[in-house]
């Protein structure tokens, strides 16, 4: 069974309520809950919370709630909250196999992203799970950390030594969270995984997505980021800026 598992707490430390802030009337949560529902090969959605306008908003979008307390709601428990609602899930659904987990601060998928991950899934025994990456518009061998006198320095000592001093050499990526997908059994061995995120295993996919331009990349943590969101929305639609046909062929 593939299930969508959206993790949606109240009480968010940099921007309260940003799970169901409204854009163009439709909140983050039923923004990411309207999108699983166009992929064909989605079966249940979950939503997990410890909040009650969060709960009655999915109860309006009619999924399945998982309550969680508030303890598991602080940004330190992430990893036992998502341990807390797989287990519910499974008790629920027996023949659990593949969860999606899609974050609502990001709310910019491709249309088919859930059903694209459950296929390479399906069809590739050898990995664990797989999940959404972006290019990072930096070198991270030379990444640098700054002192309470401003003062900078190379953050990982000795990495700057054999590296280009072009952005546009960079060859790192980093998991973007608009969309995770792992098997149930990745998670029940999530021992052996890799840190932080253990429940994605060892051998993970990176997917790049095809239609969405990365400068409208948005991940919702503070008020501004909710105006950029609102400024791509009102003058590029709920999609974002699209590629353009150059774009597709040349990734």
């Amino acid at each position: 069974m593939n299930a969508v598992l959206i993790m949606a707490k109240e009480g968010s430390l940099g921007l309260p309520g940003k799970n169901i802030w409204p854009i163009k009337n439709t909140t983050l949560l039923e923004w990411t809950i309207q999108q699983a529902r166009k992929n064909r090969l989605v079966e249940k959605i979950f939503v997990s919370t410890n909040g009650d306008k969060i709960t009655q908003i999915a109860q309006r979008a009619q999924v399945e709630i998982i309550r969680r307390d508030d303890e598991l709601a602080k940004n330190e428990k992430a990893i036992e909250a998502i341990d807390h609602a797989v287990l519910s899930i499974k008790k629920t659904c027996p023949g659990l196999e593949l969860i999606a987990m899609p974050q609502c601060a990001v709310p910019f998928r491709d249309p088919d992203i859930f059903d694209r991950c459950f296929q390479f899934l399906n069809a590739n025994n050898g990995y664990d799970s797989v999940v959404t990456v972006r290019q990072v518009g930096f070198i991270p061998e030379a990444l640098m950390r700054m002192d309470g006198n401003g003062e900078i320095s190379p953050y990982f000592s000795g990495s700057q030594e054999s590296v280009s001093c072009s952005r546009q050499d960079s060859a790192g990526f980093e998991i973007d969270h608009a969309m995770e997908c792992f098997r149930y059994q990745t998670w029940v061995n999530r021992a052996q995984g890799l840190k932080p995120w253990t429940y994605l295993g060892r051998k993970i996919k990176g997917l790049r997505q095809t239609y969405h331009n990365p400068n409208c990349f948005v991940d919702v943590h503070v008020l501004d980021d909710v105006r950029w969101l609102e400024f791509i929305v009102e003058h590029l639609g709920p999609e974002g800026m699209p590629r353009s046909a150059e774009e597709k062929r040349l990734k």
